[in-house]
């Protein structure tokens, strides 16, 4: 019995170590996962804020350029239309020559939005009708009122080369003549280039996979289309975020994908708007969270060792003092005061209990004549006859001296008559198998008492099953009685 005590004490104080230090570490270990989340979050806030900040900043250096360039390619496109009009053969143009005069590239689209005739030879046969429709609507305007339009900083989609592009009908309605500046040779473009601090920020942080910029057709600046053109869900979020104008973020493969409308306050035209896309790896998020992770279950781990280290220490320490106070030395049942203890708690809960007090007859002579070790010898048996002999709900105390108790939850008055009867003739076998019991007349005797028909606390069951037992002893002994009114008047 000591032996279960003292492993439901240590099985009790490793659960309840356990529970209370793995509670701390769970919470600490969801904080620190919060806070790390947290953290990416703000430095991917961190790295949007910094690209928008220099793509301004490059925009507005490069505002104080655009109108000196804009009146410049004005001035170049108006001899153009002159030209045409004197010369309307673009086949016997030289392009080349033009563009090292003026130091720009000249695009002539016809009537279907097709490039013609071009100084850069890769983008003649371009349909704008097939990869730009929204610009193919402007070029449509801009070839029937003959008005000079120019736009801020664009990409060239063969190559990605930032460039300022312009646009002016000639006067039949026929074509749109074409000029593209690329701002890359512009010295203010050296001193303020996004595209470079692009690339420093990808060094710097080594969880930025990618940042770009892209114009409205999801072109990147700075790169080649084959190169930069947007496909599958990255093409829709990017539609996403330009048409809601709000964020738009997705997940895959490792990869956090943030598309963030921005619109410009200094370019105009088909570049006024832009999405800044920025590509942050997710793996090295996924590989902080499972090192925390690896940590927690290391701590839990830990945690466990040590409780069961500890609650060996006390169990053995403890278990002993603990096990003494609640249970009897000798016999090893419970004692009175867990007796007191169970009977009150018991009692609270309003269920059917029996109540059987048990005294040996003649106890005192056996411990005369035979001995206080032969007296204790016959308690131990006496005890171990009692608790087998009673039902799997009842528990057997030892009260004091030879007296012992035994409560039976939720019992009936047959089922305490059955116990009675069981544990009288288990104690006859017992003191039949000796001699000088038997010439004492060592026997047992039995009161009984139930709740809630004879009382509902503590005190009154125990007197009026202590006056049974006593009715009992004087009827003959070797018996047992319940307790009647009869009794309790006498």
């Amino acid at each position: 019995m000591y032996k279960k005590f003292r492993i439901k004490l240590f099985l009790t104080m490793i659960v309840f170590a356990v529970m209370i230090a793995g509670t701390i570490a769970f919470v600490n270990f969801n904080e620190l996962k919060k806070q790390t989340t947290q953290d990416h979050e703000e430095k991917m806030q961190h790295i949007e804020d910094m690209v928008t900040q220099s793509l301004e900043t490059t925009e507005k250096a490069y505002y104080f350029l655009d109108q000196e360039i804009a009146e410049q390619m004005e001035n170049i496109s108006e001899r153009f239309v002159e030209k045409y009009q004197r010369n309307p053969d673009f086949d016997t143009w030289n392009f080349a020559e033009l563009k090292k005069e003026i130091g720009m590239d000249i695009y002539i689209i016809n009537q279907e939005n097709e490039i013609t005739h071009s100084s850069f030879a890769d983008d003649i046969g371009m349909d704008f009708d097939d990869c730009c429709s929204k610009l193919a609507v402007l070029l449509d305007q801009y070839r029937m009122n003959g008005i000079f339009h120019h736009d801020g900083m664009e990409v060239e989609q063969k190559t990605g080369k930032i460039k300022k592009y312009s646009y002016m009908g000639t006067p039949d309605g026929k074509y749109v003549i074409e000029l593209g500046n690329d701002l890359g040779n512009e010295e203010v473009f050296h001193t303020f280039n996004f595209l470079e601090y692009e690339d420093q920020l990808t060094q710097k942080f080594v969880s930025v996979e990618s940042v770009r910029i892209l114009n409205i057709w999801g072109l990147a600046y700075g790169m080649a289309r084959e190169e930069a053109e947007l496909s599958g869900e990255r093409k829709e979020f990017f539609s996403r975020a330009l048409a809601s104008n709000t964020d738009q973020e997705m997940k895959k493969d490792g990869f956090t994908y943030r598309y963030i409308p921005y619109q410009s306050e200094y370019d105009s035209g088909t570049s006024e708007k832009k999405v800044i896309e920025l590509v942050m790896n997710r793996d090295m998020l996924t590989s902080v969270l499972a090192s925390q992770r690896n940590k927690f279950l290391l701590q839990m781990t830990a945690i466990i060792v040590i409780a069961i280290l500890v609650a060996a220490l006390i169990s053995r320490w403890v278990s002993i003092p603990m096990h003494l106070a609640f249970h009897d030395g000798l016999t090893k049942l419970k004692n009175r005061t867990a007796f007191e203890e169970v009977l009150n708690q018991s009692l609270a809960k309003r269920t059917n209990y029996a109540f059987l007090m048990i005294d040996l007859d003649y106890f005192k002579s056996v411990n005369d004549l035979l001995g206080h070790e032969a007296g204790d010898r016959l308690l131990k048996k006496v005890a171990f006859a009692i608790e087998e002999n009673i039902p799997e709900q009842a528990t057997a105390y030892r009260y004091g001296g030879d007296e012992f108790v035994v409560i039976i939850k939720d019992s009936s008055r047959e089922e305490a008559i059955e116990t009675a009867n069981r544990i009288l003739k288990s104690l006859e076998e017992v003191f039949g198998d000796h001699e000088m019991l038997r010439q004492l007349n060592v026997s047992a005797s039995i009161g009984i008492s139930l709740s809630p028909d004879h009382g509902k606390n503590a005190s009154s069951l125990f007197r009026k099953a202590d006056a049974a037992l006593y009715q009992s002893k004087e009827k003959g002994k070797n018996q047992w009685g319940f307790f009647t009114q009869g009794i309790e008047d006498e």
